[in-house]
């Protein structure tokens, strides 16, 4: 294993940036493994693409926080964005804590949101970014609340 890896950047909110922490995050994460390697840029474009999303609500939202570290033992992904409203901050809040209850509900929850897109292909956003850093990257969630911003923190052992 590589040493500890810290990265941290400021990002435009602007889709171009999904792209660019993709690469930061395969740079950065070059010497963990294939798996560590896609599952740290999935999770980093997840939750970028989010931020971006709430941009796109709230035009005077500042630029988008990325912080990922890395050691022998864990990997983690924090990203702070602007938050549109009290009634987004209780979705995230409420999606991300049904999520942490464990991984089976976890998975239970994506097959049925799955399910759900399947039966009303015509219904706006997937809503999935979450539940593939969950299910997909095995990564475990917080959120902490901080003014109008809200940090997204995803972390993975090793």
């Amino acid at each position: 294993m590589p040493g500890d890896i810290k990265l941290t950047s400021s990002l435009a909110p602007r889709w171009q940036s999904v792209q660019e922490i993709r690469t930061a995050v395969e740079n950065a994460l070059a010497g963990y493994g294939r798996e560590i390697e896609d599952a740290g840029k999935m999770v980093a474009s997840e939750l970028v693409e989010n931020a971006v999303k709430q941009w796109d609500a709230v035009r005077d939202a500042p630029a988008i926080a990325v912080a990922l570290s890395a050691n022998g033992t864990q990997i983690e992904i924090a990203v702070t964005s602007r938050l549109g409203s009290a009634a987004d901050a209780r979705r995230l809040k409420n999606h991300i804590d049904r999520l942490k209850a464990d991984r089976q509900s976890a998975s239970l929850l994506y097959r049925q949101r799955i399910r759900e897109i399947m039966e009303n292909p015509e219904q706006s956003g997937t809503r999935l970014g979450l539940f593939r850093i969950v299910c997909e990257g095995q990564f475990r969630l917080a959120y902490r609340f901080n003014e109008n911003a809200v940090t997204v923190t995803a972390i993975r052992m090793i």
